[in-house]
């Protein structure tokens, strides 16, 4: 086993209006058991690319297996981000990024 930190998928090519809730709402939908979800910005606030923790393997499959279809009329894909110890820490600076664009919204 990875450990909880390790099913993450990096999604590219998802649409501007695309948010950390739309991301993670968009694979629960495809039936992946999402645990957190966070898009990346450019400093232009372009969503660069999501990454997205699930919280097993068959969900972590299934998010791969969605790779190449059509989202909000954008091609994505899906591709593992790494199953680096890197992942691990990495996937808690998302978590914080996450957190701080959450409350920056919040704040908006």
């Amino acid at each position: 086993s990875r450990g909880s930190s390790g099913w993450v998928v990096r999604v590219a090519g998802i649409s501007g209006d695309v948010t950390n809730v739309s991301l993670g709402n968009y694979l629960a939908s495809k039936g992946c058991k999402v645990a957190s979800a966070y898009v990346a910005y450019t400093e232009a606030k372009v969503p660069r690319h999501g990454f997205v923790t699930l919280k097993d393997e068959r969900s972590y499959d299934r998010a791969l297996s969605l790779s190449g279809e059509s989202w909000a009329k954008r091609v994505i894909t899906i591709t593992p981000a790494g199953a680096t110890g890197k992942a691990s820490k990495s996937q808690k600076n998302w978590e914080k990024k996450a957190q701080a664009t959450a409350q920056r919204a919040a704040k908006e």
